[in-house]
């Protein structure tokens, strides 16, 4: 039985994964230098840098701060006019996600 102590000494990173056969959980080891996703290895290096993720992190705080934002006066402000820009915005930061999600998954 593996107790708080013994995960902590653990040298390789593992996970926890549900083994749907025999109903039990289990630690599997990662293996670090498996390529994960679709991206060239070059990609791979840049995806597994603390700058990125620092980058991807700085994208959904604009994310959440843009969304905060919306708010118009009807009467001053044409909705639809003002809605684009937050449209096109929320776009660009869905397709930055997507690409992202789509080279660091497995």
């Amino acid at each position: 039985m593996l107790d708080a102590y013994s995960i902590a000494r653990i040298s390789h990173p593992q996970v926890l994964r549900y083994d749907a056969e025999e109903s039990t959980w289990k630690m599997d080891t990662v293996d670090e230098n498996k390529p994960r996703g679709l991206a060239p290895p070059f990609f791979q290096r840049i995806l597994k840098t603390a700058w990125f993720h620092i980058w991807i992190l700085l994208l959904v705080l604009s994310n959440a701060i843009i969304t905060a934002t919306i708010h118009f006066d009807h009467k001053l402000i044409d909705p639809y006019q003002k809605i684009d820009a937050y449209f096109y915005t929320e776009v660009s930061l869905l397709v930055l996600d997507v690409l992202v999600e789509l080279f660091t998954s497995n």
